[in-house]
Order: structure tokens, then sequence, then C-alpha cells
């Protein structure tokens, strides 16, 4: 599940070079969720913890950068 985020937020962040919302990653990502991503975990769906993970991850990383509060932006 992990290597399945990680292609959706960097092809989703590529798609938006000038940085996109928090909310629109949540938009966007419909398709690709699971039954289980589904399940509401400390009053949010799962999907929405394994994004601001894997985009806490990428930052860390550098390749991806924080625009504002709750925009992201990939670093080339």
């Amino acid at each position: 599940m992990y290597y399945r985020w990680q292609a959706i937020m960097k092809v989703l962040l590529k798609r938006f070079p000038e940085g996109v919302a928090l909310q629109t990653i949540y938009l966007e990502v419909r398709c690709y969720r699971e039954e289980t991503d589904l399940k509401v975990t400390y009053g949010q769906q799962n999907f929405k913890h394994s994004i601001r993970s894997e985009l806490a991850r990428l930052k860390k990383e550098g390749s991806v950068e924080k625009v504002t509060r709750g925009v992201y932006r990939l670093l080339m």
C-alpha cells in the first residue's frame, strides 16, 4: 500500500506544478481507494492518514515542499 500512495502522490504533485491543496489531493485519489482505506480511525478515513503520512515522508526526503498550510509542491 505504501508504494501505491507514493506513486499517486508524485503523479498528482507533478500535474499541479504550482502546488496542490490537501483537499484537492483527497478528491483526486477517490478512484484509487480500496475498501480498507474507507475505514474510519480517529474520526477520519484511513486513506487521509496515509496521504498525510506519505506527504510528510516525501517532505523529509526533500521531494516535496510545503508551500503554505495544506498546500504542497513537488521539487524537481
